[in-house]
């Protein structure tokens, strides 16, 4: 017998529906379920449809099995599904942090409600769900919470829905930290806020492989996510960093071989993402608004891959600034910021940059050995290498060119190799 509850909604507004309709059905049918309202040793039968209390909130008991909940009534204007429910599957344990006495109302302390329940899926011998239903508020209070070495996910409810906010600033909000690797870790769907610390973190981690963080949202903290030392091999996707964290997402000492993909970063304080471990892969995120950079590769940072981001306007100071050696930044594009698009420091060496395609790109190089290859920018201007700009012109512009070519790139065009000569404009 399992637990399911939820909050019915106004789909237009996000508002409760307050005495709403309920039908459960078995998943895919139209065949009423048979739920309960209580899990003693003889549960009390609940009637098929029931209604949500006075503030829209639906619970049940029910055997394992997969459900469908239609709502309707309660100011609801059409009535609509939560479909394929799953209670209690046998490959999976699943550990509802209301069943351990988590409140979520943005106020008590759920913190040992929700340890209990992190711990209970741990010990689990079953891959484990520790589940954080919605409420009123969206909102528990918790602060150092610890992970296991146990494959756990902890999930909130559909689309970022729910919350998990630090009660105060003494402890990261949550941690996984062990003597020796642990992984399998995942969170969805949820909601990170760390009352604008700058000393602790929503999410910081050491030895950890093989994490995943799906459509999560990170503010208010110093870093929302911070991989520190030999944390590896972890997926970020479709996540939000920002609203005053200092950094959005810390790739710290050995974090390496990450993927962060689809994710947004916005009005971090300091910068959007920081990369200090080597062979991470950057692809398809947004920046925006980020004070100091966008992105910030220190000297460790080695042999990243950053391609296919969208770079946008605004108060941003620098889009990338490197010091690091043999990393790869392609097929970006960028609007103006209001300083270089790509700084280069001392010791930021042999990266290759391009093509990309930026308003701007104004390159500060203060290392050796990069190479800039195919930067447009929105005057048609190709960047061809290090110190070196052709002008595409007009029919005809061709006469303005120097006699001599500065020098001849040699290109294979269907087997067929042919000599192009370039020239630099002063």
């Amino acid at each position: 017998m399992n637990r399911y509850s939820n909050y019915a909604r106004i789909l237009a507004t996000a508002a409760p529906a307050p005495l709403a309709t309920v039908n459960v059905y078995l998943a895919g049918t139209l065949t009423s379920a048979t739920i309960y309202s209580d899990n003693l040793a003889t549960p009390t039968p609940l009637a098929n449809p029931f209604t949500a209390d006075a503030n829209g909130f639906v619970y049940f008991y029910a055997a394992d099995g997969r459900y469908d909940v239609r709502l309707s009534g309660g100011g609801i204007v059409t009535a609509y599904t939560w479909g394929d429910i799953v209670l209690g599957i046998p490959e999976l344990g699943w550990f509802n942090v209301q069943d351990y006495g988590a409140i979520g109302d943005d106020a008590t302390d759920d913190s040992a409600a929700i340890q209990a329940a992190i711990d209970d899926a741990s010990a689990n011998d079953r891959r484990s769900v520790v589940y954080f239903p919605p409420t009123v508020t969206n909102q528990y209070r918790a602060v150092g919470l610890q992970l296991t070495n146990r494959p756990v996910k902890l999930m909130g409810s559909a689309n970022r829905g729910t919350g998990i906010k630090l009660l105060t600033n003494t402890d990261h909000l949550i941690k996984a930290e062990n003597a020796s690797e642990f992984t399998g870790i995942t969170f969805q769907d949820l909601t990170f806020h760390a009352l604008d610390s700058t000393t602790y973190d929503c999410f910081y981690a050491t030895r950890i492989a093989l994490a995943s963080f799906i459509r999560c949202t990170f503010s208010h903290c110093r870093n929302g996510i911070f991989f520190d030392t030999d944390a590896r091999m972890s997926s970020v996707i479709d996540c939000i960093f920002g609203s005053s964290c200092v950094t959005g997402l810390r790739l710290g000492s050995g974090a390496n071989y990450h993927a962060v993909m689809g994710c947004w970063f916005d009005e971090n304080t300091t910068r959007g993402l920081y990369v200090n471990g080597f062979g991470n892969t950057i692809v398809g995120n947004r920046f925006a608004d980020n004070v100091g950079q966008d992105i910030y590769i220190d000297a460790a940072g080695l042999r990243n891959t950053i391609v296919g981001n969208a770079f946008e306007s605004g108060s941003t100071a620098v889009t990338i600034e490197c010091y690091g050696d043999n990393n790869i930044i392609s097929g970006n594009s960028g609007a103006t910021h209001s300083g270089n698009e790509i700084i280069f420091g001392a010791g930021g060496d042999n990266n290759i940059v391009g093509p990309n395609n930026f308003v701007t790109w104004t390159i500060a190089d203060s290392g050796s050995g990069n190479r800039v290859i195919g930067m447009y920018n929105a005057s048609n201007n190709v960047r061809i290498d290090s110190g070196t700009q052709l002008t595409v012109g007009a029919a005809g512009a061709a006469s303005a060119l120097p006699a001599q070519p500065t020098g001849y790139m040699v290109i294979d065009i269907s087997g067929t190799q042919r000599v192009v000569p370039f020239y630099a404009i002063s």
